[in-house]
């Protein structure tokens, strides 16, 4: 496809809106306008691995129902996370803000497993978003609800993000 010429007005305007969003801590006003932001480009996103160990090593892992704005999603299981900050926030730091969000609750980051996934073309909605699984161990216990629930590889939910399936099946349990 052949690149368009932006006029000088519709440059200002973007410069004008992208200085606004990260005033505002990357918050957007619609859901149009966060669909449009992120299909524009990759956003990277911290995926909380939270595992919890049941006799002999880790057995289980967290999820929780998603009940964000991405209505494509709305309902499943998935591995709690969100966007990071674009403008300045670490990864560390992103995955605080989310835990807190997610459960109420401080994690330590442990580490990020070692290949990002870059979500496949119409896999997301909003686009290919960069998913960092990162494992993160909770500071205090985490109290299960039924929407927030420890699964073993043999008790998977049928509804959960396929992704997010696949990271589980590949990664955790093999």
């Amino acid at each position: 496809m052949a690149k368009q010429e932006w006029t000088a007005e519709e440059i200002e305007t973007l410069v004008r809106l992208l200085e606004k969003v990260k005033a505002d801590n990357d918050w957007w006003p619609t859901e149009e306008c966060m669909r449009a932001a992120h299909g524009a480009m990759s956003t990277w996103a911290p995926e909380l691995v939270v595992l919890r160990s049941v006799r002999y090593g880790y057995a289980e892992v967290l999820l929780t129902r998603y009940a964000g704005g991405v209505k494509e999603f709305s309902g499943m299981w998935h591995i709690p996370g969100g966007y990071g900050n674009i403008a300045d926030e670490s990864l560390q730091a992103a995955c605080s803000r989310i835990a807190k969000r997610e459960f109420g609750i401080e994690v330590n980051f442990v580490a990020v497993f070692e290949r990002p996934y870059l979500w496949r073309p119409d896999e997301h909605p909003y686009g290919r978003p960069l998913s960092l699984y990162c494992r993160v161990c909770p500071l205090e216990e985490i109290i299960e609800t039924d929407s927030r629930t420890f699964f073993s590889r043999g008790d998977l939910p049928a509804n959960i993000v396929p992704a997010h399936r696949r990271f589980i099946l590949k990664k955790l349990f093999p």
